[in-house]
């Protein structure tokens, strides 16, 4: 396969890759989640690496968060042999919370003109 997995099929890997992708990741993405909540900025991926502030806020670090869930339910989940099985339920939820705050921080965007 690949170095590009397809992520809806159960992963390829061990358990340094189980605990790398599967939890020191996610725990570097909540650390840099609540340090952009505390000083009140978060910086939003796009071409520009724009910021957002206020309402929006909230939101995108959601949306980092929920990105996290997935790689944890993915690779941590998915390369555990008493948990691979509910691995799907997880992604699925983290995929929902994402589009929920992709949608609430465009709607909040788009608003503000």
């Amino acid at each position: 396969m690949s170095d590009f997995e397809d992520l809806a099929h159960p992963p390829e890997g061990g358990p340094l890759k189980k605990w790398f992708v599967g939890y020191v990741v996610q725990l570097c993405v909540v650390g840099y989640v609540v340090y952009a909540v505390r000083q009140g900025e978060i910086i939003v991926p796009s071409r520009n690496a724009k910021s957002a502030t206020g309402p929006t806020l909230p939101f995108v670090a959601i949306g980092y968060i929920s990105t996290a869930f997935f790689m944890h339910f993915h690779w941590g989940w998915g390369l555990s042999l008493r948990l691979w099985h509910l691995s799907h339920y997880g992604k699925i939820a983290s995929l929902v919370l994402l589009l929920i705050s992709a949608l609430m921080f465009l709607y909040l965007s788009l608003s503000a003109f």
